[in-house]
């Protein structure tokens, strides 16, 4: 439970009611819970007094409560809830507050036998007090230690209940659950994430609530209500948390075998360069783990972790981090959710296509068949490249990581060739067992992964060739074998992105295999450029070309943003190489800038440029019966649009306002050229 310094008191001791309808009883109505412990969380800097301690800044307090109950019978409907009054009589959206309960709720089901049902604990929370105008991001960070599966939602906080049966709150119009504060408000129903803004000063309610399901059943809930306090304060930008890895994705796994450990950076960041970040872990469900930190202004921790074999199961681990900064007087905080995914390791059995044994089919078994290239071995009995578990003796070789070589074998006859490639493809995206592969990367480092996008423009109906670049002459790439990973594009395309690495100084068709597939429509590849002959290589330059077909009706003036994603490099014994740093890009989609070559024939004429009160399309070729002409402003809002039959045409511009403007000329053989033009 959570006070607040100015008006709660800090209660001794609770209430705990406990109802089951389906059995028609209280309890233990009256069962005290005694206070154990609390903690301040004021979120001030340090020197500054806050209402707890008799100071005038805001303060807040957690409480705890413990005590025990004994259920008389099983039922699928106990409620437990405990009652206050009352609410801040401060709140801004709900009605009467002053006269309304607080009240918290869980619930359970204890007819599922064994094991019993254990509720979630809220990891994060310790943050009430926020500044306006300022975007947060955080997480609930519920943690059952059950393993069950959780979702998550916003309710009405509770203002009454009565045998189990809760009365609600009413909103202030125009204020519900999805919209509790003037601002943005966002719950990820699969994790908790949470992200708001809120544009005004006050405090409001909002409650969640998490229900856990085991075996699709539910099983439990439990409901947190909280009163977030928005202040005004000066200007500061709040500190980040890179992903696993220094990258953009919070989610990892390992498989567990004898030996295997998970160990990860994680990167801070603050746009107010002279505040300092500091990285501190706020969970404690992961016994064994540990996080430590740099030295640095803006830290980078490091988590790790060796789990066991109990520690398997298909849900995530829940690892919470929270950046605080140095500023004064709110300091900035943020708290972020990283999912650990624990599988089972059983090497013995051979899935074809998996080529790694991680349980899942993608590029990055690739880099291990360029490995193993060559090799050959035991052939499987039985063989066949359905997706299905298959045995096999082991072979004499094994990859660094102890995984044998048998599972690059994947058509099984007892040679890792040009063959097996094809059923990584047939097979692609099986898996076995629930596992989100991350590739591993960190952004510190010396050569650069990027696209080279100097001199291009990204137009309307034309395919762009970018060139894909590792290492410069001043920071080459260093003894590399193999890449994977997906490159994602955003922007409206006609076809798929494709990969081509017939310019590449990592190798060529005969010593080296690009495989690529396409993923979330014609947006993303995922793919793996690997060499066969196990000889790393040192460059830099050119490593491939990405062509992204642009789609006539992209609009002018929106972004073309290119990434990366779940990269993993590796060098001619498995090892992976993770110092290098990767570099997104972002292109504006325009009109050319130039005349088409067909203009500067003079087949079609566009004058005068300047343009003053009359513009005139002339056509100069009889090959043009028809064509549509439309003019655009910089913005791309289409100003003008006619279609035209004859050999010249004449546009009234007087009404144009100064600037520039694009003519575009469509015309029925569907070639499309463009002119640009200024006033």
């Amino acid at each position: 439970m959570v006070r607040d310094c100015s008006g709660a008191p800090a209660l001794g001791s609770i209430v705990l009611n406990s109802y089951s309808a389906t059995l028609m009883q209280n309890v233990n109505t009256n069962l005290g819970l005694n206070l154990l412990q609390g903690y301040n969380i004021s979120g001030f800097c340090p020197g500054l007094t806050t209402t707890c301690y008799g100071g005038a800044y805001p303060g807040y307090e957690v409480l705890f409560y413990e005590g025990n109950v004994t259920l008389p019978a099983v039922a699928n409907d106990w409620v437990f809830s405990t009652s206050h009054c009352c609410r801040n009589n401060a709140l801004d959206n709900i009605l009467n507050p002053g006269v309304q309960n607080f009240v918290l709720m869980s619930t359970l089901n204890n007819t599922g036998g064994v094991p019993p049902n254990n509720s979630v604990q809220f990891m994060l929370g310790d943050q009430y007090l926020f500044k306006t105008n300022q975007t947060y991001n955080t997480n609930l960070i519920a943690n059952d230690i059950d393993g069950d599966s959780l979702s998550y939602s916003v309710v009405t906080p509770i203002a009454s209940i009565t045998n189990g049966v809760p009365t609600y709150c009413n909103f202030v119009n125009p204020f519900n659950n999805a919209n509790p504060f003037p601002g943005s408000f966002t719950l990820n129903p699969s994790d908790g994430n949470l992200s708001f803004n809120c544009n005004v000063q006050g405090t409001f309610a909002v409650a969640t609530k998490v229900n856990e399901y085991r075996n699709g059943v539910l099983v439990g809930s439990v409901i947190k209500d909280m009163h977030l306090t928005f202040i005004a304060d000066s200007p500061n930008n709040l500190p980040t948390l890179s992903g696993v890895n220094g990258g953009p994705n919070y989610f990892t796994s390992i498989n567990v075998c004898p030996g295997n450990s998970l160990s990860f950076p994680v990167n801070s960041a603050d746009l107010d360069l002279g505040d300092s970040v500091f990285i501190t872990m706020n969970t404690n469900n992961i016994p064994g783990s540990t996080l430590t930190t740099s030295n640095a202004p803006q830290q980078v921790g490091t988590f790790t972790w060796t789990p066991s074999p109990a520690d398997i199961r298909p849900q995530p681990y829940v690892l919470g981090l929270k950046a605080r900064d140095n500023h004064c007087d709110l300091l900035g905080t943020q708290n972020f959710a990283y999912l650990i995914y624990v599988n089972q390791c059983n090497l013995d059995t051979v899935w074809p296509g998996d080529a790694n044994a991680d349980f899942v089919v993608n590029n990055y078994d690739v880099l291990n068949l360029g490995l193993a290239f060559g090799a050959t071995g035991v052939v499987r009995p039985g063989a066949n490249t359905s997706w299905t578990a298959q045995y096999c003796a082991n072979w004499v070789d094994t990859f660094i990581n102890g995984v044998n070589y048998k599972h690059a074998d994947c058509d099984g006859d007892g040679a890792v060739g040009n063959t097996d490639w094809a059923v990584v493809t047939l097979n692609y995206g099986q898996f076995h067992l629930k596992n989100n592969q991350l590739g591993r990367y960190k952004t510190r480092g010396l050569p650069d992964l990027f696209f080279d996008t100097n001199g291009l423009e990204a137009i309307p109906g034309t395919t762009l060739q970018i060139p894909v670049h590792l290492g410069s002459v001043g920071s080459p790439m260093n003894s590399i074998y193999g890449i994977a990973g997906k490159i994602m594009v955003s922007n409206t395309l006609s076809n798929n992105i494709t990969l081509s690495n017939s310019t590449s100084w990592m190798g060529t068709a005969a010593n080296s295999y690009l495989f690529q597939k396409n993923s979330g429509g014609f947006n993303a590849t995922e793919f793996a450029l690997v060499k066969k002959d196990q000889q790393a290589v040192s460059g830099n330059g050119q490593i491939a070309t990405l062509s992204v077909p642009i789609d006539a009706n992209a609009s002018i003036g929106s972004d073309l943003i290119l990434d990366f994603a779940n990269l993993k490099l590796i060098d001619n014994e498995g090892k992976e190489i993770t110092d290098y740093n990767v570099l997104s890009d972002t292109l504006k989609i325009v009109w050319p800038t130039k005349v088409s070559t067909i203009n500067e024939q003079r087949d079609i004429e566009i004058y005068p440029n300047p343009v003053s009160d009359v513009l005139t399309v002339e056509i100069h070729t009889k090959e043009i019966a028809s064509y549509e002409i439309d003019i655009c402003d910089i913005t791309g809002k289409s100003i003008y649009t006619r279609l035209i039959s004859g050999q010249k045409h004449t546009i009234n511009t007087a009404s144009f306002s100064k600037g520039v403007y694009f003519v575009k000329i469509v015309h029925d053989k569907g070639t499309r050229y463009s002119y640009k033009i200024s006033k």
